[in-house]
């Protein structure tokens, strides 16, 4: 059966690992820079200028990665608050059927006392 609590939770919790994603290939990204500008300071022997650029292309190129990669994520948690959306107004409309069924066959049982009442009265 559906629970809202637990599937909004399970949102969340996918909220949570697509930014951890996101971080962790930052940080990777930014460690990779950092590697390859030490290696284009010391060995190839350029300016040591180019270092803050090379690490910061490195951690956007990999923070890039990171979008498209937990894309799915976020397209699945978009279709999750629509799901929890639609399933409440499913209730709603559930509920208030239900009300309905429950008078039409309130009404149904007046009907029949009082064509058993008339029945007797004859």
């Amino acid at each position: 059966m559906y629970n809202e609590d637990s599937y909004t939770r399970h949102l969340t919790l996918l909220k949570v690992k697509r930014v951890f994603s996101m971080i962790l290939f930052s940080i990777i990204g930014c460690i990779i820079g950092v590697l390859v500008s030490s290696f284009v300071v010391t060995v190839l022997m350029y300016n040591s200028m180019f270092s803050p650029i090379i690490i910061a292309v490195s951690t956007l190129l990999f923070f890039f990665i990171s979008l498209f990669t937990t894309g799915n994520i976020s397209k699945e948690i978009e279709d999750g608050y629509w799901k929890v959306a639609v399933l409440r107004k499913l209730t709603l409309i559930s509920k208030k059927l239900d009300k309905l069924d429950n008078l039409e066959k309130l009404d149904m049982f007046i009907e029949q006392e009082q064509n058993d009442n008339d029945s007797n009265k004859i």
